[in-house]
């Protein structure tokens, strides 16, 4: 199980989007447009150097970066409201400091 799950690439919304639901029984979004133009634009910022596929320079605002912050916070509240529903506050399973 570990080898598989450490194969997946859950950046990949679309591809993780079953293994949410017939594990954790939670539900995506079923428009995950934004969301994945965010991971799109992140992976040109990483892994091209802030350039696009055609060599174009990426320029990125600060009203950019706070409106991937809240489709990204959307998003996880979205996951973690079905998250306690089903299973409790998330609180409970934290690890205590050893």
């Amino acid at each position: 199980i570990n080898e598989v799950l450490f194969d997946v690439t859950f950046h990949n919304i679309p591809r993780v989007k079953n293994l949410y639901k017939n594990v954790l029984d939670i539900d995506l979004p079923n428009d995950i447009t934004e969301i994945q133009n965010i991971i799109l634009f992140r992976h040109d910022l990483i892994h091209r150097n802030g350039k696009t596929k055609n060599g174009k320079i990426i320029n990125v605002t600060l009203q950019d970066i706070k409106n991937a912050a809240q489709v990204i916070n959307e998003f996880v509240a979205y996951i973690e409201i079905q998250f306690v529903a089903k299973y409790g506050s998330n609180e409970s399973s934290k690890i205590p400091n050893e």
